[in-house]
This record gives structure tokens, C-alpha cells and sequence, in this order.
């Protein structure tokens, strides 16, 4: 009769630990197993000569499970002493006699079995902080990864931003230093200021090229009067230009070549007999508009 009363008080309290987890209170396990205990010490048998005494192992299982090591060595160590106890006070000396008679063989594996519980445990939960924490090393790798990626990524669309801003300058500085004017159709104007390179000197002759082939020009005046240092190698240089816009049809002009440049030209020994030289561009366009050299349209062909 008091079995069947204490397996129905026992319902209870494991009812309530069931809601009480449902809702997600945090201290079910505690409470779990020290409900566990007090059941086990109040249900402790009063004749334990020849019962196998080992209800004490349940909450240190249970323990081991959820909670920690300690919890479980505890658990059993307070549910046996508790359960002794318990049976001494309510079988009197009949209880005491029997728990003498106990074999410490049964005791030993009791205490073994427990010991060996919270040691299984302790190795458990130490694997499972070893994988946590790698888990988490892993996921700190994964974001730094990430991070980098997503550093390398705006690095490089700044990289491009200015490779491209770069581009664009280079353009306008190659427009700038070889600039090409229309002064009227069919008449192409380009000032020559400062230094003339040979890569100057390339992009000047590509640039003239591809404005008279486009614009079908017929006269192209070239003002040299910027140019600070005249040599052998910048007279080529025009030379050169002069002979390629020749050979597409089109009549060169240079002008603006001051007293020093003349005078540096005639000590190099270079003469510029093939191109037309005039002192100003207003001089070649008179020219061109007179038909002086140039072909006897010329004149309707700047006017019309």
C-alpha cells in the first residue's frame, strides 16, 4: 500500500518538472535530480540484507547526463548516505543489523560504478568543450575569412576605381599635350608646347592620323612655337609626322619657329625644305586660303 502511495506522490513533482521544462525554466535538471534524491531516500527499503541497493546510481546518471561531474558524484553520495539513513531511522534495529550484513563486494561495485559514471562524464563533457570550442575557433576562422574576402573585394573595387581614374587622366594629359583643333573644314590645328619625346612624338603623329583620316582634313598646321629645346631627335620627330599626314593626302604647315629654334636648326645641319614653314598660323590659313602651294580649291574650300 505504500508503494502504490509513493509511486503516486511521485507523479506529481515529475508532472510539474515536465511543465516547468516545457515553459524552458532553467533549473529543471537541478530540480530533477534532487527530486530524484528525496524520492529514493524517503522510498529507501528498511531490509536491505538482501537487496541490491543501487536506486542511489539513478541521479548520478541523471546527473552525469545533464549537469556536471561534481553534481554526480554528489548526487550519489547523498541519495546512498540519505537512503542508510533513512532506512536505519524507520526499521530500528533490524535495519541497522541488515546494513551491517551488507558485503562490501556490493559496496564497492556500488561506489565503482558511481565513480566510474563521473569519470565518463568528465571525459564527455571535456570532449564536448573541446568540439564547442572548436566549433567556435572554426566559426571565428570562417568570419575572419570572410571579412577578408569582403576587404580584398572593396580593395580591389577602389584598385579599379583608380586604375580606371588613372586611365582617364592619362587620356586627358594625352589629349592636353597633343591637342588637335578644327579651325575650319578641313583645316586641323595642333600646338606643340614644351618637351617632344619620342613617345610624345608617336602620340602626336597617331593623334594627327587618325583626326585627318576621320575628318578628311586637307591641311594641318603644326605651332612649334612652345617648343623649348629643338634637336635633331624633335625635328625628326616632325619630319616624320610631316611625311605620314603626307601620305594620306594632307599639306603640312609649321609655324611659329622662332629665331633660336632656326638658329639651333641651321647649326645641326637639318633643313626643313619638304614642309612648308610660315610665321604664323594666320599666315597658313592666308595661304591656304589663297591657293598658294595648295591646290586652287582652297580658297572656296575654307569659305563655302
Amino acid at each position: 500500500m505504500a508503494s502504490k502511495l509513493m509511486s503516486s506522490i511521485s507523479v506529481v513533482p515529475c508532472a510539474l518538472l515536465l511543465f516547468a521544462h516545457y515553459r524552458g525554466w532553467r533549473w529543471t535538471p537541478q530540480a530533477l535530480v534532487i527530486t530524484l534524491i528525496v524520492l529514493i531516500i524517503i522510498s529507501a527499503p528498511t531490509n536491505l540484507q538482501t537487496t541490491v541497493f543501487i536506486s542511489p546510481l539513478v541521479p548520478c546518471v541523471i546527473a552525469a547526463a545533464l549537469l556536471s561531474p561534481w553534481w554526480a558524484i554528489g548526487s550519489f553520495l547523498v541519495a546512498f548516505v540519505g537512503a542508510v539513513t533513512s532506512a536505519a531511522l524507520r526499521g530500528g534495529v533490524t535495519s541497522i543489523e541488515s546494513i551491517q550484513t551488507l558485503k562490501s563486494e556490493n559496496l564497492i561495485l556500488l561506489l565503482m560504478t558511481a565513480v566510474g559514471i563521473t569519470v565518463a562524464s568528465g571525459v564527455l563533457r571535456s570532449a564536448q568543450q573541446a568540439a564547442l570550442a572548436s566549433a567556435r575557433q572554426a566559426e571565428a576562422e570562417r568570419d575572419q575569412v570572410e571579412l577578408k574576402s569582403r576587404e580584398l573585394a572593396t580593395a580591389n573595387d577602389q584598385m579599379n576605381e583608380q586604375i580606371g581614374q588613372q586611365r582617364q587622366l592619362l587620356e586627358l594629359v594625352s589629349t592636353l599635350e597633343t591637342p588637335v583643333v578644327q579651325l575650319a573644314d578641313g583645316i586641323l590645328f595642333s600646338p606643340v608646347v614644351g618637351h617632344v619625346d619620342t613617345r610624345r612624338a608617336q602620340a602626336l603623329t597617331a593623334r594627327l592620323l587618325r583626326a585627318v583620316a576621320d575628318q578628311r582634313a586637307r591641311l594641318v598646321i603644326l605651332d612649334i612655337g612652345g617648343v623649348v629645346v629643338m634637336d635633331t631627335a624633335v625635328a625628326q620627330a616632325l619630319l616624320l609626322t610631316a611625311r605620314s599626314l603626307r601620305l594620306l593626302g594632307c599639306d603640312v604647315m609649321i609655324s611659329g619657329i622662332s629665331a633660336g629654334v632656326a638658329l639651333t636648326l641651321t647649326d645641326l645641319g637639318i633643313g626643313l625644305e619638304d614642309i612648308k614653314t610660315v610665321r604664323s598660323p594666320q599666315e597658313a590659313l592666308t595661304l591656304f586660303a589663297s591657293g598658294d602651294k595648295l591646290g586652287r580649291n582652297g580658297k572656296a574650300a575654307l569659305f563655302n
